[in-house]
């Protein structure tokens, strides 16, 4: 992946951010040469800035409180000295005046406060326990402002309760402003996570799509694969009643030639039992030592004695009892657990090299496989899926 080049983008943020700096300082400094109030509302209307802007920048904040409070102490110093009825009072309609104002502030900054909380409420998806008791604490401050202010309202001619009461507003809208720019940032935070946590979701579902596109083709090529092997076995069924004479001649030819490299010894005791031999049974002989195919023998010449009613196929018989390496003298249940062993074996060497296993162990008798997604699966129900036949297929495809 190509790595952008953001220094452009660097580089005007910071044309930008010293722009706001110079114009901020500017702003303080005609703002002290006219005499006006410095508070955040005032440099921020002068300079063209945002209010959580000046609360971000640490030297500005800290320059705007240390004139603020400064020009409050003036303020209260020039109200003490002075000796003019006019300065010592505060009639009732300014009080009344300054009063509504400050509720209005508040209000607003109540309601701001409230939407971003709202916010938050509806990214996180529930109010977490501390924003309640927050707003709570809020709620009984706001009770106990609005009763100092009741109370200013019905104080006549009281100029150090009303300064004290001013100055308690005051602080109180400071509060309110800094929890309105630190409510401001938390919920800028948490729509940018929300922002990548809907990015890697809709990675995931182009992945999880992804993914069900393949295993709908693998689908459709093992349907094609099966209609392929049904239209191959009625292609040979068609031929071997078309061509039945052939057939014949060619499976003599090739039993006689296989016959001629397989020992007499066993050509006659196959006679003897009556198993008819043919091309793979013949391979399987070779591919067997003496005592194997001696004991598959010997298993065939048990079976019948007990009743040949109960062998089906002489041939299949003996094709199993060579597969599984089967002995005389062993019960059907010492069979069927041989026989399991040996499939297993060749089936889990087949299956790992395929790549569809990893390891194997056994619980309580019951053989369990690890799947490639290192998920514990039943041998019997994942072999049901994945055949030993399927497997020796891809195997001979692979070679």
């Amino acid at each position: 992946m190509l790595k952008r080049n953001t220094s452009g983008l660097q580089s005007h943020a910071k044309l930008k951010r010293d722009s706001a700096m110079i114009r901020t300082e500017q702003a303080i400094q005609k703002l002290l040469k006219e005499k006006k109030s410095i508070n955040f509302g005032s440099v921020a209307q002068e300079a063209g800035v945002s209010r959580t802007w000046l609360y971000n920048q640490i030297e500005i904040r800290d320059k705007i409180e240390e004139l603020r409070n400064k020009d409050l102490v003036k303020k209260n110093q020039n109200s003490k000295t002075s000796k003019t009825l006019e300065t010592q009072t505060v009639t009732s309609t300014s009080k009344t005046s300054v009063v509504k104002e400050l509720e209005q502030r508040i209000k607003k900054l109540e309601t701001e406060n409230l939407v971003l909380r709202q916010h938050l409420e509806v990214v996180y998806g529930m109010s977490s326990e501390e924003l309640v008791r927050t707003v709570e604490v809020l709620q009984v401050e706001n009770g106990e402002l609005k009763r100092q202010i009741q109370e200013f309202s019905n104080i006549s001619d009281n100029t150090a309760v009303s300064d004290l009461i001013n100055r308690q507003l005051h602080e109180r809208i400071y509060t309110l402003e800094s929890e309105k720019a630190k409510l401001f940032i938390n919920y800028e935070q948490v729509t940018q996570q929300l922002g990548k946590l809907n990015t890697e979701l809709g990675n995931l579902d182009n992945l999880n799509s992804t993914n069900q596109k393949q295993a709908d083709e693998i689908k459709q090529l093992q349907a094609a694969l099966e209609s392929s092997q049904r239209e191959l076995r009625e292609y040979q069924q068609r031929f071997s009643t078309t061509h039945p004479q052939d057939n014949l001649i060619k499976e003599d030819k090739i039993i006689s030639n296989s016959n001629n490299a397989l020992k007499k010894e066993f050509q006659d005791k196959c006679s003897e039992l009556g198993i008819k031999l043919n091309k793979n049974l013949i391979y399987l002989i070779k591919s067997k030592t003496d005592e194997q195919v001696n004991n598959a023998l010997s298993v065939v010449k048990e079976r019948l004695d007990i009743g040949s009613k109960k062998v089906r196929s002489k041939a299949a018989l003996f094709r199993s009892a060579l597969e599984n390496d089967w002995s005389p003298n062993e019960s059907d249940a010492e069979r069927e657990a041989n026989t399991i062993k040996n499939t297993f074996s060749e089936w889990y060497e087949l299956a790992r090299d395929y790549g569809i296993v990893k390891q194997f162990k056994e619980e309580n008798g019951i053989i369990m496989v690890k799947d490639n997604t290192d998920r514990w699966v039943k041998y019997e129900d994942f072999s049901a899926k994945w055949t030993l036949e399927y497997v020796r297929r891809q195997q001979r495809h692979k070679k």
